[in-house]
């Protein structure tokens, strides 16, 4: 009879304890790092630049090297691109796919969000009409 309330009591303290362990997951990602001496997790740090980057065909071409860069066998798992790299790649080298008009572009991230801002004629998008009466 006992036995049986020793195990329920045993599965209680241990989904407790898993559930603890998932609420604190970070904290015990940076002790563990700590202990096994994996320096590369404990000293990673992420850079946010909050304003805007202008695109240039610069920056697309790093942004070209960089995404090129994962087709190689022996190259990178992933590639960290600055805002003004990937909307640069994007729409001046890959697509081309703003007007001629476009100016003063430049990009940013915003809550994980590539944002891209131009200044277009209005000629662009239909005129006046494209506004409405």
């Amino acid at each position: 009879m006992f036995g049986c309330f020793r195990s329920i009591g045993c599965l209680v303290l241990l989904i407790a304890l898993a559930v603890l362990g998932w609420f604190n997951r970070d904290q015990l990602r940076g002790v563990y790092s700590r202990i096994s001496g994996d320096s590369t997790a404990a000293e990673t740090t992420i850079v946010r630049d909050g304003g805007w980057q202008p695109l240039s065909n610069a920056s697309a071409e790093r942004g070209r090297r960089a995404v090129e860069s994962l087709s190689r066998p022996t190259g990178p798992s992933f590639a960290n691109l600055t805002p003004s790299e990937a909307a640069s790649y994007i729409f001046l080298a890959a697509t081309k796919t703003l007007p001629e008009s476009a100016e003063d572009i430049s990009a940013t991230v915003i809550d994980e969000k590539l944002y891209v801002r131009a200044n277009v004629a209005l000629a662009d998008f239909g005129g006046g009409k494209a506004l409405g009466p």
